[in-house]
């Protein structure tokens, strides 16, 4: 009876196994009616156990090496384990995907080109009292990029409804299409799979509760645009073209300051450099309104122009210095992502020109290392204060009461040890502040997780180290003046912030 059992068992595991080799080898042909079943079952009936038993095992060992050999072909290309591998786009997603980045780079030139089609400078006295309402508003006018071309009249009659369909349908279609967007990725589950190859563009960058910042983006293009064609009034009247001018750099300058306070507010960017580059252009674009604003009253011929100018180009070579550096710090990132050794040059000009202040504010290192640092210093003061004694036994007093040889510091034993550990463990914690936070997920950022409980760790055994000191006080005390033995110069007793090596 056990026999006949066995011998059904080794005939069912050998089927199962068969069956797996079969998917294995061939997945599609082992689906459905090519997996006969039936016809292997009464195969498998008229074998003898010797040859079912050999043959299990046979089957079990194939389907190991083929799982083996699948789990290290997806390690090597990247692949998780357990993980399914996205198809690749279809040639529609390719158009949306493309439609989206091209759309987005070239949004502020066409809009303004659109807008210069039909912006007309109305030709005759306006009455200033009643300004926005004059009649030469009304009347005749000329195309404010051609002053040739008569506006609605002629060439410009014929081309005018064609510019106000490209307008309606990009300057006001494609925000709507990016609203729609990034309505839809509200969902969390929206934003795996195809979806973020297709329009990662407009929210990926971003941190994952400001995912529609794009739009904000686009609300200050239209605006700045706007401002810039429209509000530009061309007539020679200085008057007239003095108070468009005002109106035109007020609004500009509402406008930028609304943008730099959401800015400051929100640091939406998962990359902290990148905080940095929009925050110093929305600057640098705000003096620029500044300094065009002064050239409307300034005399030309005279020193106000020339300085004028040098701000302008000071503002423009800071904005350019400022976009060098942000490229320099994503393309350290980007080699960091793809966990691959950046050169040499780039961590020397990166961790070089970047200030210890700003590592964690840029990415560079996390805020759990500048505290364990800080922790670290605090514990080898305290080591050198409360375990330590000065001998003046030995000394002579001259006739006024003064030393006349500097105090011996005595150092415990333990103590000794215990600062060269501390100061052993302050090297690693500032060597391993070059650690950056590496993204998976265009900036979704990993690793500060386990530096933050490393350094919470580190905390909790504070009590106990502090244990230890008041220890090794007790045991520097007790010991005779014979046993306390003096360190050599400088042997424990300095210590020095080194400065971050270049790899």
């Amino acid at each position: 009876m056990e026999n006949a059992s066995l011998e059904s068992g080794l005939r069912y595991e050998l089927g199962n196994g068969i069956m797996d080799v079969l998917s294995l080898q061939n997945p599609m042909e082992a689906d459905g009616e090519t997996r006969k079943s039936d016809q292997l079952n009464s195969d498998l009936e008229r074998m003898p156990i010797g040859v079912i038993r050999s043959a299990a095992h046979w089957a079990r060992n194939h389907v190991k090496q083929h799982k083996l050999v699948a789990k290290l072909s997806s390690r090597s290309f990247g692949v998780a384990e357990g993980s399914v591998v996205d198809p690749p786009l279809s040639f529609g997603k390719k158009m949306k995907k493309h439609f989206f980045e091209d759309m987005r780079l070239m949004y502020v030139s066409t809009t303004g080109a659109l807008l210069k089609a039909l912006r007309c400078t109305p030709v005759g006295d306006r009455n200033l009292r009643n300004f926005w309402l004059s009649d030469a508003w009304f009347g005749r006018s000329v195309l404010s990029s051609d002053p040739e071309q008569v506006c609605w009249q002629g060439l410009h009659a014929q081309l005018a409804p064609y510019f106000l369909i490209m307008l309606v349908l990009y300057a006001i279609g494609y925000p709507i299409a990016v609203f729609v967007v990034l309505r839809r990725a509200a969902n969390p589950n929206v934003r795996e799979g195809w979806h973020p190859k297709v329009y990662g563009r407009l929210y990926r960058r971003f941190e994952p509760k400001y995912y529609w910042w794009e739009m904000m983006y686009l609300a200050r293009r239209i605006c700045l645009t706007s401002f810039r064609v429209l509000m530009n009034d061309r007539r020679a009247d200085v008057y007239v073209a003095r108070t468009m001018q005002g109106w035109q750099g007020l609004c500009f300058l509402v406008t930028l300051i609304g943008a730099l306070l959401a800015q400051f507010y929100a640091h939406p960017f998962k990359l902290e450099h990148m905080d940095l580059l929009d925050a110093v252009l929305l600057c640098c674009l705000f003096c620029i309104v500044w300094i065009s604003m002064a050239f409307e009253i300034a005399l030309k011929g005279t020193t106000e122009v020339d300085v004028l100018e040098g701000c302008v180009f000071l503002v423009v070579a800071v904005s350019f210095a400022i976009s060098l550096f942000a490229l320099l710090l994503d393309m350290y990132h980007s080699y960091i992502k793809s966990k691959k050794e950046p050169p040499r040059w780039i961590v020397f000009m990166v961790f070089t020109l970047t200030p210890a202040s700003m590592m964690s504010h840029l990415g560079l290192s996390v805020k759990a290392h500048e505290k364990q640092v800080e922790n670290i210093k605090k514990e080898i003061e305290m080591a050198r204060n409360k375990s330590t004694k000065v001998d003046t036994s030995a000394n002579d007093l001259d006739v006024e009461g003064r030393n006349a040889a500097p105090p011996k510091v005595i150092f415990g034993q333990r103590t000794r040890k215990q600062i060269a550990e501390l100061e052993r463990k302050l090297e690693q914690a500032i060597t391993s502040q070059r650690i950056v936070r590496t993204d998976s997920d265009a900036g979704d950022y990993g690793g500060g997780d386990a530096l933050d409980a490393e350094a919470d760790d580190y905390d909790c055994d504070a009590g106990d180290r502090a244990d230890d000191l008041m220890n090794d006080q007790k045991d520097a005390a007790a010991a005779p003046p014979s046993s306390r033995k003096i360190p050599p110069d400088g042997a424990g007793a300095q210590f020095t912030l080194a400065p971050i090596e270049a790899v």
